[in-house]
């Protein structure tokens, strides 16, 4: 009768495809801390541009809007 254990082909290249894995995984961690960084710092510039856009509001709403008419 035959044996329940796997040929030892099958072993190695199970173990190899699980270290694979393994090294993917790894790599869609790191891969995904540097995605995380960049969209902090996209969203702390989108903050900084957003309050030089309010800055800039309130200094242009004290401003009169002036007609001027040229005549020459």
């Amino acid at each position: 009768m035959g044996s329940n254990n796997p040929p030892l082909g099958r072993t190695l290249n199970l173990y190899q495809l699980k270290e694979q894995i393994e090294k993917n995984k790894q790599a869609l961690l790191e891969l995904q801390a540097k995605v995380e960084t960049e969209i902090s710092k996209a969203q702390k510039l989108l903050l900084d541009k957003d309050a030089e856009l309010h800055a800039a509001e309130k200094s242009l709403f004290g401003l009169k809007q002036v007609q001027m008419e040229y005549w020459g």
